[in-house]
């Protein structure tokens, strides 16, 4: 799942600078 939304978010980089702190608390949920 996460790797899925690696990918997305490479290949929108629009989407990926407004969603930066949600993919940031998905990295921080799959750590803990």
């Amino acid at each position: 799942m996460l790797v899925h939304h690696i990918i997305f978010s490479i290949q929108n980089p629009e989407w990926l600078s407004k969603n930066v702190i949600y993919i940031a608390s998905i990295i921080q949920l799959d750590i803990h």
